[in-house]
């Protein structure tokens, strides 16, 4: 039979490893969120770029309501085609055909950019339900991502009070509260994305049950409670 002392140190070596390991996922995975993020506000910016650009050909493409709308549209490329589709028998639009083409060519790209995006979030679910498969279990893996990047880890997120969490994203208007209270606190940050609420106060009670779960699950995962 093992004494203690042997089997303190084999608990020690075990977590260092278990420590090590997730340490090393985590970087990656701040990385990668990083990467999806700025991604997510390069294809925004390209694809307003890309609006203002193309409605000097076909003005009438602004009266779509989403970007993506817009995009899968000027995707056809025959003009005739985008006039049609849109309802119009002609457009008011510049006929020069001059720079026509490169802005096909930047549809093609920004196309591009949001396949890379689907991919990169499949991964960077992946990796998360690695980190914290039960805290995965109670909210979206690219919400919890981006909170285990906030935080800085699982390690930081298994420590804090569910409060805390549910204020995660809104330090800002925790902060101006804190200077003047004459600014109402915050009652949630950015999980509030995360739930659906007909109005502020249900958002406000949706989030404080889900941050509870998520500091339950989190500890969990961190100290693998089962």
């Amino acid at each position: 039979m093992k004494d203690l002392q042997t089997l303190r140190k084999e608990l020690m070596e075990e977590t260092r490893k278990k420590l090590k390991k997730s340490i090393g996922e985590e970087a990656v995975l701040f990385q990668e969120y990083h990467a999806l993020d700025e991604l997510s506000k390069t294809i925004n910016k390209l694809s307003v770029k890309l609006t203002e650009w193309f409605s000097s050909y076909v003005p009438e493409i602004t009266k779509l309501e989403t970007q993506e709308e817009i995009l899968k549209l000027i995707l056809l490329k025959d003009k005739r085609t985008i006039i049609n589709e849109l309802g119009e028998k002609e457009t008011i639009g510049s006929e020069t055909k001059k720079g026509y083409e490169e802005a096909l060519e930047l549809a093609e790209h920004i196309k591009g950019l949001i396949g890379y995006k689907e991919k990169l979030e499949g991964k960077i679910s992946e990796l998360t339900k690695e980190i914290a498969p039960h805290t995965c279990e109670v909210v979206n893996p690219i919400v919890l991502a981006h909170l285990l990047t906030k935080v800085g880890g699982l390690s930081k997120l298994a420590r804090m009070p569910s409060t805390a969490i549910q204020l995660i994203g809104a330090e800002k208007a925790l902060f101006r509260h804190l200077r003047d209270k004459k600014n109402n606190p915050p009652k949630y940050g950015l999980l509030s994305g995360a739930v659906d609420a007909k109005d502020n106060k249900e958002k406000a009670k949706k989030t404080k049950q889900l941050a509870s779960k998520i500091a339950i699950a989190a500890r969990r995962d961190y100290y693998g409670s089962k």
